[in-house]
């Protein structure tokens, strides 16, 4: 699904066709030069010729939906879910829109909101594989994994092959603990073709390596096949695996390379002394005193079990050995953390405003 502005494989704009645009003609012509530029690769010239276009017609929905795909596609999620929240609400039947929105709001670990606009979009284009996955995407993350299999298997329904339902499918299978399945599937989606690096990162994760292995040196082997700005999250999904990969079997120094690449892709560079001060605030605040005063809240009950640990320690096997009883649901990793960080302002790095959240939280 695209903008109704968008080209070639795009649908033609409502002018085009003989119809009255909701398009101002000076926007249109801007917002045309606009993907001209990004199509080119030049996507900060490209975001000027939108911005130009929002300083005049702030509300209009096109241009905040191509501004908000440019912040999108930049990691910027609190900007791009501003400009497709107006573009929404510029254009509420638009499944693209709603499509996109639905997905910004899941990156941004805002499931509830994020299930909201998907369901909308499946009601308005209940054929579209992409808006079924994301909305599977939603579920799993979000830890209700029945409902991401049903969401899953219905837009493979339609679309046998779509890599993101198959691989999908294949995480809610790990985390019900059917490791099996699992790995059975990455193993068919690499030998189709469906999103290979991310299924040889799904393969490698999953399982321990020993011995001679062969398939260490065919992914790194695919690693020049992904060597493109446009092909970043690609190739780090194969540094991920072929890290794995070595380190399991003791090339240290080959992990290590891998790693830091992967590292250097998908985390922004990491303030040591931002997180040393945060630390040290915490520990000023959350007292011994501050949890006596909160002391009846929360569950009493002793369920469910939580299983903690230090990343790589075993925790995930743990999980799945114990889920593979039939009385036990397992959750796979909580997100109910990370969100109520989100929510109390902990990553903002304001901690004067992180404390008074928390100062105001009830039972």
């Amino acid at each position: 699904m695209a903008s109704p502005l968008q080209m070639k494989s795009r649908p033609t704009p409502a002018a085009a066709r003989g119809k009255k645009s909701s398009v101002p003609e000076d926007a249109r012509r801007i917002l045309q030069e606009g993907m001209m530029l990004e199509k080119a690769g030049r996507n900060d010239e490209a975001a000027q010729r939108y911005y130009a276009v929002l300083k005049k017609y702030p509300d209009q929905p096109d241009a905040n939906y191509l501004m908000g795909l440019v912040a999108a596609r930049s990691d910027d999620i609190d900007v791009a879910i501003g400009c497709f929240e107006k573009a929404v609400k510029g254009r509420p039947k638009a499944p693209d829109f709603l499509v996109k929105l639905g997905r910004a709001y899941l990156k941004a670990n805002m499931y509830f909101e994020a299930e909201e606009q998907l369901l909308k979009a499946v009601r308005l284009a209940p054929k579209d594989p992409e808006a079924l996955t994301i909305l599977g995407d939603v579920y799993r993350k979000s830890d209700r994994p029945e409902k991401a299999e049903i969401i899953f298997k219905r837009a493979l329904a339609i679309r046998k092959d779509y890599p993101r339902a198959f691989t999908g499918l294949a995480q809610v299978r790990m985390a019900q603990g059917d490791h099996e399945t699992a790995m059975e599937m990455y193993r068919d989606a690499i030998a189709r073709g469906l999103r290979v690096p991310q299924s040889w990162r799904g393969y490698a994760m999953g399982q321990k390596f020993s011995g001679d292995v062969a398939e260490i040196d065919t992914v790194e082997a695919l690693l020049d096949k992904y060597d493109g700005k446009s092909q970043e999250k690609a190739r780090s999904a194969l540094l991920w695996a072929a890290g794995k990969m070595a380190n399991d079997l003791g090339q240290y120094d080959r992990a290590f390379r891998h790693y830091v690449a992967a590292k250097a892709t998908d985390y922004a560079d990491y303030d040591l002394s931002a997180y040393a001060d945060k630390v040290a605030f915490m520990k000023e605040f959350l007292t011994a005193e501050f949890f006596a005063e909160r002391a009846d809240f929360g569950n009493d009950s002793d369920r469910p079990i939580f299983i903690f640990g230090m990343p790589r320690s075993g925790t995930t096997l743990t999980e799945q050995i114990i889920a593979g009883h039939p009385r036990v649901h397992a959750g796979s990793e909580i997100v109910f953390f990370n969100q109520a960080t989100d929510v109390l302002g902990y990553r903002s790095g304001n901690m004067d405003n992180f404390a008074r959240n928390i100062r105001d939280l009830e039972a």
